[in-house]
């Protein structure tokens, strides 16, 4: 080993290689990036918009039309899913910036 790694300094590279090693790392980068790629693809992925109701579908169970059913309402839940995945993309990097500074959402510190 180098002294550099020993007095505790690592480069990018060492942290890519212990993320790719680890295959529990590994499946969760595989999870994220595949809801990325929901939230990014989601019009493409569905043809129902996630607010459309069609009473005459409401609580239909998984088919070739609803891949994932119906709601009550009968919106399409895999819709729902893929644009929700949206918004959290959109929401996530506000809520990590405040979680980085240490405040609460009820205006507290930590």
């Amino acid at each position: 080993m180098t002294e550099e790694k020993q007095g505790g300094k690592h480069t990018v590279l060492d942290g890519l290689f212990i993320l790719f090693a680890s295959k529990t790392a590994m499946i969760g980068l595989i999870i994220v990036l595949f809801w990325i790629f929901v939230a990014v693809c989601a019009p493409l992925l569905t043809r129902y918009s996630p607010v459309e109701q069609d009473w005459k579908a409401s609580n239909q169970g998984p088919s070739r039309e609803h891949i994932l059913g119906t709601d009550e309402l009968g919106r399409d839940l895999w819709a729902r899913l893929a644009y929700g995945a949206r918004i959290v993309l959109a929401v996530l990097p506000v809520t990590e910036n405040y979680g980085s500074l240490g405040v609460r959402p009820s205006g507290g510190w930590w």
